[in-house]
């Protein structure tokens, strides 16, 4: 871009500049009187104005300059002349570098993809934050219009004029309505998540088993694992689905869940690495066989901790499906409280209305 420019600029820079060192200044006449001068002069014979008088105040100070007929501008050395600033001594001028055109596309695929890459990371980083805090704020949103909405379901109606006692009541039955239908939904969900949690607990043990084994069969039950870790993912994908095709208040809490088993299958997609990638050399294996029973009571202690890891895990999602099916049988005890008050309430308004019609019909 610089380069074009110059091309277009030099040209009449070196012109004015002839004109400059040509004209003879009159008495009286100032360095400005001088340039106005010359600018007149340039007009006449260029046919246009002067366009960079402060690039040719810069350019008439170096000696290539002093010429007073144009120079070849082309030649960058030749118009600014050479480097003024000698050389350190016992040092040679640096010959030019010069790269081949596979070297220079090579080095600029390299690098970038390498920024493709970093950018990609970061962008990928920013959208999980993101999605992270929009998600916290779902939860807390939905718990703040699940509260509103068990205060209204309390709302007393018999003291209220027909017509908003109507309207209420509608309203009240249609948030019943939507907590009955969001339990019976995330049944299926309970359904993805027993089964996701026994097929975890199984490879845990099948990968504490194939840390132990080696060769042939250590390959075949890793092919068993990979095969589980297939399901795994089916269930989540399914889980995943049918969460997020439950009503707002129901799906906010089943998000968070579904958010725990993934970071637990990808625990055990690094446990299956790690297993894939330990390949122990011969003398290794030797020095296996000869520690004995120290070597044994270490290999048992380890898995012993394995699977008391996996049952903890077992039993901790086991606590939290009982907490939520507790949760629900609670929410839906207290509707069905609610929508008893609300037909007794209904019953005495009636019976009230049939004593009033009788004393009317008595009264005439």
């Amino acid at each position: 871009m610089l380069t074009g420019k110059w091309t277009r600029m030099h040209g009449d820079c070196q012109r004015f500049n002839a004109y400059y060192k040509q004209a003879n200044r009159k008495s009286g006449e100032n360095e400005a009187d001088l340039i106005e001068t010359v600018k007149t002069v340039y007009l006449e014979r260029v046919g246009k104005k002067f366009q960079y008088p402060h690039v040719w105040k810069i350019l008439k100070e170096y000696p290539k300059w002093d010429a007073a007929e144009p120079i070849d501008g082309d030649n960058l050395q030749e118009v600014f002349g050479p480097d003024k600033r000698e050389r350190p001594a016992g040092k040679q001028r640096a010959g030019k570098k010069q790269k081949s055109v596979e070297t220079s596309g090579s080095t600029g695929g390299s690098q970038s993809e390498s920024v493709s890459s970093l950018v990609s990371q970061d962008y990928r980083r920013k959208c999980d934050a993101a999605q992270r805090a929009y998600e916290v704020q779902m939860e807390k949103d939905l718990a703040i219009k699940k509260c509103e909405e068990m205060k209204f379901l309390m709302i007393d109606t018999s003291n209220l004029p027909p017509h908003k006692r109507a309207f209420i009541e509608r309203q009240q039955a249609e948030i019943m309505r939507k907590y009955q239908d969001a339990g019976e939904m995330s049944e299926v969900f309970e359904g993805y998540e027993r089964q996701y949690c026994e097929l975890s607990a199984g490879l845990s043990k099948k990968c504490t088993s194939a840390s132990l084994l080696d060769g042939e069969q250590k390959k075949q039950k890793l092919s068993e694992i990979r095969v589980g870790l297939e399901e795994a993912e089916s269930l989540i994908r399914k889980m995943d689905l049918e969460a997020r095709s439950l009503q707002p208040n129901v799906k906010a809490v089943l998000l968070a869940k579904l958010r725990e088993y993934k970071s637990d299958l990808n625990n055990l997609k690094s446990e299956v690495k790690r297993i894939s990638s330990a390949n122990l050399n011969q003398a290794a294996r030797d020095e296996l066989l000869e520690s004995g029973m120290a070597d044994a009571s270490t290999v048992s202690a380890d898995q012993k901790a394995r699977l008391l890891m996996s049952t903890e895990r077992l039993n901790k999602t086991s606590d939290r499906v009982r907490d939520s099916r507790r949760t629900m049988l609670e929410t839906e005890e207290l509707g069905v409280s609610i929508l008893q008050d609300l037909n007794q309430q209904r019953q005495s308004l009636l019976h009230a209305h049939g004593t009033v019609e009788i004393a009317s019909s008595t009264g005439n």
